[in-house]
């Protein structure tokens, strides 16, 4: 939905606001998740290392990367843009076992390759739903 969202809108309003839209609804539904299930997390925070930690990889990772992303929008089409979100998570968990020697499991493997198959499969010439009639 993000995607079909921010692809028919990118035209018309800034990345920046789609993006504000974004962080701001999800910040007010996070907080009323914590708050109903666990709202002693709120005070988890026990330095302000952690503090700051908390929120550099809040705004660097996060909003960088959701920020190119809308801008991306822009100029790539959203089936494109949908693919390359999907394919993020094997890619991810493929890079941390090659660098960081972490082990994958034989059900993370079986998902990593299913996912990367259904990124695939739709995109070779013998398996393109047909056309229909207008």
């Amino acid at each position: 939905m993000y995607v079909l969202y921010n692809q028919r809108f990118m035209k018309s309003i800034s990345p920046l606001v789609s993006l504000g839209y974004m962080m701001t609804f999800g910040s007010v539904a996070l907080l009323v998740i914590t708050l109903i299930a666990a709202p002693a997390a709120l005070l988890a925070i026990d330095s302000p290392a952690t503090a700051l930690t908390i929120a550099f990889l809040g705004i660097g990772p996060t909003l960088g990367g959701y920020g190119l992303f809308n801008l991306a929008l822009r100029y790539i089409p959203g089936k494109v843009a949908g693919l390359i979100t999907v394919m993020e998570v094997p890619i991810s968990a493929l890079i941390v076992f090659l660098l960081l020697g972490d082990t994958l499991e034989p059900p993370q493997l079986a998902g990593m390759v299913l996912v990367l198959i259904a990124t695939v499969l739709p995109n070779l010439r013998g398996f393109r739903a047909p056309e229909l009639a207008a």
